[in-house]
């Protein structure tokens, strides 16, 4: 089978960047599969392109915005057209807008849209089918008109090895300080509410990546340590080394923050996480907090720091509910599985939401008087 990935970023190590990556690593493997990325041209992309044979990287450049920054990308539609009918594909899966508006307009394969937030599954509305990558994407996909039966609903997964924590020292953090990890950038207004909240747990401090110097600064103000994780750091082990992982609605609709956690026996605190409640039991996987307010936060940090009877039930429960459906083997799996028999479909010219209008038959010439 021949499969062809578009994704057009950034390659920053959001949620939708290390999914790509894991899935692009993953389906790198098998020798019975082709692979084909077809990337933009912007920081990170060298570290992927080694996953596809052939790999190709293109402007993907934008329009001119107001005020004449930005350049016209004039090569990368008919490149990505060329490319693919060089390479023949079976399976093209789209990963953002970006790479929808440079695809062919009926490219000669199923096309696969990957869902990674509610927003994606309107915006991918020309593929012929759709991952959703967590029951609430797909909910809103079929509110949004796309057919139930298109829909193929996919885990978010992680590595499942067990590491060696990172030393806290590598950070500046002291081994007494309650570690609360972020696993993803959050903005000033939601960061704020976080250090509200971490200024009522004892020796707090917060490690999450995307630290600059205005969050440097909310941090300062609040009187609690901020920690940047930077991309060199090794991602596992930090969680591994961390005491609680909070997440929150930080770009993370299909809750991979929750999966990365349970991967290392970390309790997670879930608030405002659109997947929060499709993937956590409440008080059994993890912790719903009733909002995003700091009392509500502090309140939902400090009960597995009391009580340690719920803390280690939380985090077994959680690698439980990671083992059953969130391990990189069985998901690969599922997602290998999905592309197999998508490829065996064959729909050229499929148009996704848009179906192809019937025509109307010829007039009758045989009418009898």
């Amino acid at each position: 089978m021949r499969i062809s990935q578009l994704f057009a970023g950034p390659y920053d190590g959001g949620p939708r960047a290390q999914l790509f990556s894991r899935v692009a690593d993953g389906f790198s493997l098998p020798d019975e599969l082709r692979q084909q990325l077809i990337l933009a041209r912007r920081p990170g992309w060298q570290a992927l392109a080694g996953f596809g044979r052939p790999g190709l990287a293109l402007p993907f450049r934008r329009w001119p915005a107001a005020g004449g920054a930005g350049r016209l990308d004039r090569r990368s539609r008919a490149a990505v057209a060329a490319e693919l009918e060089l390479f023949k594909p079976d399976v093209i899966a789209v990963w953002d807008e970006a790479s929808m508006a440079r695809l062919p307009a009926q490219p000669e394969a199923v096309t696969l849209g990957i869902a990674t937030d509610p927003e994606a599954a309107l915006a991918l509305r020309r593929c012929r089918y759709l991952v959703a990558l967590s029951p609430e994407i797909a909910g809103q996909a079929v509110d949004r008109g796309w057919p139930e039966e298109r829909v193929r609903p996919l885990p978010p997964f992680a590595d499942g090895d067990l590491v060696d924590p990172l030393p806290r020292a590598t950070l500046a953090t002291s081994v007494d300080a309650t570690v609360v990890l972020l696993p993803w950038t959050l903005d000033l207004e939601a960061l704020g509410a976080v250090l509200l909240a971490a200024r009522r747990l004892p020796l707090p401090t917060l490690w999450m990546p995307g630290v600059d110097r205005k969050r440097l600064k909310l941090a300062l103000g609040c009187q609690v340590p901020l920690r940047d994780l930077g991309p060199e750091l090794d991602r596992a082990r930090a969680f591994a080394a961390a005491d609680l992982v909070l997440c929150t609605a930080a770009g993370d609709a299909m809750g991979l923050g929750i999966v990365e956690a349970w991967a290392q026996t970390k309790p997670v605190v879930a608030a405002g996480a659109p997947a929060a409640s499709g993937l956590v039991r409440h008080e059994d996987s993890g912790l719903l907090a009733r909002d995003t307010t700091p009392d509500a936060l502090a309140a939902a940090l400090r009960r597995p720091l009391d009580d340690p009877l719920l803390y280690d039930r939380l985090a077994a429960n959680g690698r439980a509910a990671f083992d059953a459906g969130h391990g990189e083997a069985r998901a690969l799996a599922r997602w290998l599985e999905a592309y197999l028999s998508l490829s065996a479909l064959m729909l050229p010219g499929a148009r996704g939401l848009r179906e192809t209008r019937r025509k109307a038959p010829p007039p009758r010439t045989d009418i009898e008087v």
